[in-house]
């Protein structure tokens, strides 16, 4: 038994790496505070579609979350870019640096390139960030077994693979002349790396592992594993391998002897379950052949097939039986190796993290050149949000499938002065789009992305409240009122820590789930008490008119449409609408958009006319 030493002052060194709020600057690893953070609820994320759509909870395609994903190359990488998306940055600084790397490599796309192909080295089936706990597990699993080689062989293989790639990674990242990249640099350029990749080295073969191919299989793959550790490493380990790779050779040349008394060309092949059998192509055996007694089990398929004998049954239990001993004995090596890992295991987590922001910041680099030129480097400012041209970027990607264009809309709030937007328009104008885009480029902006718009100059704030009139919850056995009540209610609900920041409220046509006049007072209650708090921004989209009376009782309300046209009338003498989804300033004319829209679906004139009766249009 090898002496195992506690882990415990090692995965309390690296929880602090592997945490959500760490993030690489250019001064290094830190780890953010709360407040540096913007916070975002469930419900938000859920309005938003930040990780999935709303038409399928399950799925998610043409979320935010796999529209920026498909430029990511590992899975720390992606895992990092979800959790950036639900906390975005509030920290100016930090923000700017990353803004700064990613301008440099998109003005260099050879280096972004090459960082590019060092970066998918990682991500070949490989979950990075599975890797160091899976260290620490099988250090402190105690039963020996077969399994538990293997496992252990396997992990350290895998982690020789990583740390050799490191200098390569290092050279390319030393070309490159931009502080956050050269962060990257110098933490790779840790001597525990060089330490870790000896002790492995002591035990495992490189250049054994280098050749092992991914898709071998079978004998090739059991094999290989025994011919990763060094010769010389442990006596008995050695003679036992000498007596494993004797056996194989044995079953081998049996093989080698069926072929030449059967004329069959029988292949070697091997499962955990099965262990060693002979297989054989359907079309490689000639027509009305009769297997010979000595052929055992004999399975036939479209694909293959197989079969064993008394020899090859014999054989493959010396192999077995050699194989274990082979492998039990380099457990002990490699526990005692894996034991000089851990030392560094702090070193590994760091790799995690440094693979994972460096692929997360080449993701949006990679964003903004595939984009061509759609994508702009978005400004801060203190008091004022002003977006030129902004664009949902979902929503474009889907459109651009069917060669349409989205519209672009612009944006403009501003602390005190004009803090608030009252939006209304006709059903499909482009109202939940439009307050789905604010929400989206702010996010982008604040992870520290170029946004789809033309000019960007945008506040920072800690928190982003999106709630809109939802149905009911069967669940919670909420209706759909109740539970758009209590959804206003947690976002109206202020804390201590935002006392000194900026809330970014997005309110999408609340009030509908009770009666009218219920619902106008509440909708206008609401906008109202956001109205009063003049540091926030507020998207507030209704159809209410009563709400609109605000624009003209508080300077700093603003009043807005989605502008539509008419069209000629159709063969039924109807005008059909014209939806522009442009976004103009000012309230729109007299009309009910839902007698207009009934009137398009075909509704009966009579009831038509009474309706328009009873609203006073006729």
């Amino acid at each position: 038994m090898y002496f195992r030493r506690p882990v415990s002052r090692y995965v309390n060194e690296s929880t602090t790496l592997n945490k959500t709020n760490s993030v690489y600057t250019c001064n290094g690893l830190i780890e953010l505070d709360q407040k540096d953070l913007c916070y975002i609820d469930e419900e938000t994320c859920k309005a938003l579609e930040l990780i999935e759509n709303n038409v399928d909870s399950s799925n998610r395609r043409h979320s935010l979350l796999d529209h920026m994903n498909s430029n990511t190359s590992t899975t720390t990488g992606a895992r990092l870019l979800k959790e950036s998306i639900l906390r975005p940055l509030f920290n100016f600084e930090i923000i700017e640096e990353r803004l700064d790397c990613i301008n440099y490599l998109v003005e260099r796309v050879d280096t972004l390139s090459m960082i590019t192909n060092c970066l998918k080295k990682y991500g070949q089936g490989i979950d990075l960030d599975s890797v160091p706990q899976c260290l620490v597990n099988l250090f402190n699993t105690r039963n020996i077994s077969l399994q538990l080689a293997e496992r252990r062989l396997e992990a350290l293989s895998t982690l020789d693979c990583l740390v050799n790639q490191i200098r390569g990674l290092v050279s390319v990242l030393d070309m490159a002349d931009q502080p956050l990249l050269n962060s990257f640099k110098i933490s790779l350029q840790d001597p525990a790396y060089d330490q870790i990749a000896m002790d492995i080295s002591s035990v495992i073969d490189s250049e054994a592992v280098g050749r092992k191919n991914r898709k071998e299989c079978g004998v090739a793959k059991k094999r290989g594993k025994v011919s990763y550790i060094r010769s010389g490493v442990d006596a008995l380990f050695d003679i036992a391998r000498s007596s494993y790779t004797v056996t194989i050779s044995e079953l081998e040349n049996y093989v080698r002897e069926l072929m030449r008394d059967d004329g069959l060309p029988w292949k070697l092949s091997h499962t955990e379950g099965r262990g060693y059998y002979l297989s054989l192509n359907p079309a490689q055996l000639p027509r009305n052949f009769v297997f010979g007694p000595q052929y055992l089990r004999v399975n036939k398929s479209r694909v293959s097939i197989s079969c064993t004998t008394k020899d090859l049954m014999q054989a493959n239990v010396r192999a077995n039986v050699s194989y274990e001993n082979s492998m039990k004995l380099a457990n002990e090596v490699l526990a005692s190796c894996l034991s000089n890992v851990i030392n560094n295991i702090s070193a590994i987590y760091r790799l995690v993290s440094i693979i994972g922001n460096l692929d997360l910041v080449t993701c949006f680099a990679k964003s903004v050149i595939t984009s061509n030129n759609g994508l702009v480097r978005p400004k801060f400012t203190s008091t004022e949000t002003h977006i030129v041209k902004a664009r949902h970027p979902v929503l474009e990607a889907v459109l651009s499938v069917n060669n349409q264009k989205v519209i672009p809309n612009d944006v403009t709030l501003a602390s005190f002065r004009r803090n608030v937007m009252l939006i209304t328009g006709p059903n499909m104008g482009g109202k939940s789009v439009y307050l789905k885009q604010v929400g989206i480029v702010q996010i982008m902006a604040q992870i520290g992305s170029f946004v789809p718009a033309e000019i960007a100059e945008i506040r920072l704030v800690n928190r982003i409240i999106a709630r809109s009139g939802s149905s009911d919850d069967d669940n919670s056995n909420c209706s759909s009122f109740m539970w758009e009540m209590r959804g206003i209610a947690s976002a109206l609900h202020s804390d201590d820590d935002d006392a000194c920041g900026s809330v970014l409220y997005l309110i999408d046509e609340v009030g509908r789930g009770t009666s009218i006049d219920d619902g106008a007072s509440y909708s206008f209650a609401i906008a109202e008490e956001l109205a009063l708090q003049k540091s926030n921004f507020t998207v507030f989209a209704t159809h209410f008119e009563q709400v609109f009376s605000l624009s003209r009782m508080y300077p700093n309300v603003a009043a807005y449409h989605f502008k539509y046209e008419e069209d000629e009338c159709d063969s039924n003498g109807v005008r059909r609408q014209k939806l522009t989804h442009n976004l103009v300033p000012g309230l729109p004319e007299k009309v009910s958009y839902g007698i207009k829209l009934a009137e398009m679906c075909g509704l009966p004139k009579e009831i038509l006319d009474a309706a328009k009766r009873d609203m006073g249009v006729i």
